[in-house]
């Protein structure tokens, strides 16, 4: 159990450092519109409320 926690917050660690390191306001209304989806993905999967 240790080991997957551990392992979790790697993955949490890394999704934060790419998430925080991305520009927004330089983003298209397209490309804004798609992180917003991915970011709501991925969010769900990592808190187990999504498929």
């Amino acid at each position: 159990m240790i080991s997957e926690y551990t392992d979790y917050m790697s993955k949490y660690t890394d999704y934060m450092s790419k998430l925080t390191a991305i520009d927004t306001t330089t983003l298209s209304v397209a490309d804004l519109a798609y992180y917003n989806e991915v970011h709501s993905r991925i969010l769900k999967k990592m808190t187990g409320t999504g498929e």
